[in-house]
């Protein structure tokens, strides 16, 4: 196994390679139909996702449905009116988050100190 002088520069001619069998042409052949066929399905499954996620988004979005009850009870909205009346909202939360939070609370309720 020599070099022949159509090697083209790779020390390896035409003549070591060995003469491709029946057997390899036909697996040769089937594996290249099955490679395209494959490509070829992936590319038109590509296309009809495609095709049908447009149909899909040309219809009216669904409003989401409320998880909590619209009318709550009346326990809850006097809860609420206490958590907002102990807030004082003339100070700013970016400054003083604490006293925007309980300021109220703190002005309407003396501390006793030991």
């Amino acid at each position: 196994m020599g070099a022949s002088k159509d090697s083209g520069g790779f020390g390896l001619g035409v003549e070591d390679f060995p003469k491709t069998t029946l057997r390899g042409k036909i697996f040769l052949g089937v594996f290249a139909f099955v490679s395209l066929a494959l490509i070829a399905f992936i590319v038109a499954t590509g296309v009809l996702a495609t095709m049908l996620n447009r149909e899909n988004n040309s219809e009216a979005i669904p409003t989401p449905r409320l998880l909590v009850p619209v009318a709550l009870p009346a326990s809850y909205k006097l809860i609420a009116s206490e958590i907002v009346s102990k807030m004082n909202t003339s100070h700013d939360p970016c400054d003083d988050f604490y006293l925007y939070a309980c300021g109220n609370y703190m002005a309407n309720h003396t501390t006793i100190t030991g």
